[in-house]
C-alpha cells in the first residue's frame, strides 16, 4: 500500500485486490462493502459490511459493520469487533496473548457519536454567544426599531439552534434503537477456545480462564457474558 489509508468502496474490487492482507502499523485498509480474504496478518481493517476469512486473523485490528466469519480458521492476538457477531473455528492460540473479541457494537456508531459530540459542542457555543445579547435586549423592555430587529434575528437563531439540537438527539436515539434491533451480541467458537481470550458483548466483559476443545457459544445471559456449550438450547443466530 502506497498511502497510510487505502479506501476501497467497491466490493468486487476488494475481492480482486487481495488473496491475503499482510499489514503494518502505518497502514489501514477501509472497505465500504464486504471483505473476502485468505488471511489477515498484522492488519488494521475497517469494513462497512462482512469480513469473511478463509484462514487466520493474526495479531490484527478488525472492525466490521456486519459479521466476522472465519469458521475454518482462527483469530489469535489483536482485536476483532463485529456488529453482527463473530463465527470462528479457533479463538486464541498457544502462546498468543491479548486476543479480544467483541460483538454487538458498531465502530461506525463510535465515529458518529464522536462527530455528534463535536457538533453539539459547536451548537452550545453558538447558544452561549447569543445568550448575552438576547438577555440584555429582553431586560430593556421597550426597544427601538433597530433593537427590535436585532431581537428578532437572535430569536430566529435561537430557534435554529434548538431545532438542530433536537435533530441530533433524535438521530442518537434512532442509532441506539438500531443497535439494539440489529446488533448480534454472540460469538460462536466452532472448534477450540483457548484460555486467556477476552470477550466483550456490549458493555459486559469476560476473560476465559480455561480452554475448551468443544464448540462454545459466548452469549449474554442475565446481562453477563457466559461461555456455553453449543447445542439445541444454545445455537448461534
Amino acid at each position: 500500500m502506497a498511502h497510510d489509508i487505502l479506501v476501497v468502496d467497491d466490493e468486487a474490487d476488494i475481492r480482486m485486490l487481495i488473496g491475503g492482507i499482510l499489514g503494518d502499523e502505518e497502514h489501514r485498509l477501509e472497505v465500504g462493502g464486504d471483505l473476502h480474504a485468505r488471511y489477515l496478518n498484522e492488519a488494521h481493517v475497517l469494513c462497512g459490511g462482512d469480513v469473511n476469512i478463509v484462514g487466520q486473523i493474526d495479531h490484527s485490528r478488525v472492525e466490521a459493520g456486519g459479521k466476522v466469519a472465519a469458521p475454518r480458521g482462527r483469530i489469535a492476538g489483536g482485536s476483532v469487533r463485529a456488529f453482527k457477531g463473530i463465527r470462528v473455528g479457533q479463538a486464541g492460540a498457544r502462546g498468543s496473548t491479548g486476543t479480544v473479541l467483541s460483538a454487538g457494537t458498531d465502530w461506525r456508531r463510535d465515529e458518529a457519536v464522536k462527530a455528534r459530540r463535536e457538533r453539539m459542542a459547536r451548537l452550545q457555543a453558538a447558544r452561549d454567544k447569543i445568550q448575552g445579547p438576547l438577555s440584555q435586549l429582553l431586560a430593556l423592555g421597550k426597544l427601538d426599531p433597530a433593537q427590535t430587529e436585532l431581537l428578532g434575528k437572535l430569536r430566529i437563531k435561537q430557534a435554529q439552534i434548538e431545532a438542530a439540537e433536537r435533530a441530533e438527539t433524535e438521530a442518537a436515539e434512532a442509532e441506539t434503537e438500531r443497535a439494539g434491533r440489529e446488533g448480534v451480541r454472540e460469538i460462536a467458537v466452532l472448534a477450540e477456545l483457548w484460555s486467556g481470550v477476552s470477550f466483550r458483548l456490549g458493555a459486559a466483559t469476560l476473560k476465559s480462564d480455561r480452554s475448551f476443545e468443544m464448540p462454545r457459544l459466548v452469549a449474554l445471559r442475565r446481562d453477563k457474558v457466559r461461555i456455553l456449550p453449543m447445542g439445541k438450547l444454545n445455537e448461534p443466530e
